[in-house]
Parts: structure tokens; sequence; C-alpha cells
């Protein structure tokens, strides 16, 4: 931020203030780099990641509740033949 500093009527300066919460975040400032949009780009890669696997996770539990499925009515089957009639 460029703030305009008024010492006396004839005197006043230009004093530039760079916020950062790091030295190193302040140098990539200073070069130019937009910091922010940097990380919201990674915390958005982030997300798609763990979407993604969360679309396997929900693929390989549909797989397994099919599986458990079965089992459980295969399990029903012998117990109806166990009793007698």
């Amino acid at each position: 931020h460029d703030v305009r500093i008024v010492l006396h009527p004839e005197v006043s300066a230009v004093v530039s203030i760079n916020v950062a919460r790091s030295q190193d975040e302040a140098e990539q400032q200073a070069a130019g780099i937009n910091v922010l949009a940097a990380e919201e780009d990674e915390e958005l890669l982030e997300l798609e990641e763990f979407f993604e696997d969360e679309e396997a996770m929900q693929a390989a539990e549909a797989e397994l509740g099919t599986d458990d499925a079965d089992g459980a009515e295969s399990g029903d089957m012998e117990t109806e033949a166990e009793t007698p009639a």
C-alpha cells in the first residue's frame, strides 16, 4: 500500500507498506507474486483430490455393500434350511 505522509506543508513523502505473514511472503509480494491466489489454487487442488478419493471410496463401499448383501441373503437361506418345517 502506498501512503502519502505530510511532514510539513511543503514536505511530503510516499511510503510503501507491505503487510505479510513472513519474510518469505513479503519477498514474494515485493517480486509481484500474488501469494493469496497461489494458496487458494493449492487449497482448491487439495479439495479436488479429496473429492476424487471420496468418489473412489463410495464406489468401493457400494461394491462391498453388494457383496455383503449377497452374503446376508445366503446366510438367511442356510438358517431357513436348518429350521425344521
